[in-house]
């Protein structure tokens, strides 16, 4: 059994809880769509943190089994460290990517700066 001991973002000020990663041909194909979908996203994680009991009711009532308490913990405590400032949290993203390699879930550890591509974000 696993157990929640600390807030991941307590121990790790970096971790990343979710990455949203578009290939190449994606993002040349579809930056119309890519836009939307990342101003949803951004838009969701806003409204999570400004509605936890609604969040926490629509997360149980989807999610059945979960105990409510334990959701709006995580809800409270996960959704507000969201980066939503639409930076690029290059040591976050080594914290995920050593933490997938070390779990097995990638073969070899990869280096974050090859990853991401910020040469169209003036002030990165």
């Amino acid at each position: 059994m696993l157990r929640a001991v600390e807030s991941s973002n307590q121990k790790e000020s970096h971790f990343q809880s979710k990455l949203l990663v578009a290939r190449d041909d994606f993002i040349a194909e579809q930056p119309t769509l890519l836009r939307k979908l990342l101003r949803e996203d951004l838009n969701g994680a806003e409204d999570c943190t400004a509605h936890v009991e609604e969040t926490t009711a629509m997360v149980c009532e989807t999610m059945q089994g979960f105990d409510p308490a334990t959701v709006e913990q995580a809800v409270t405590r996960a959704v507000p460290i969201w980066n939503t400032r639409g930076t690029i949290d290059v040591i976050g993203l080594a914290v995920a990517v050593g933490t997938m390699h070390t779990l097995g879930a990638i073969a070899k550890k990869l280096d974050p700066q090859m990853l991401v591509d910020l040469s169209d974000l003036s002030g990165q």
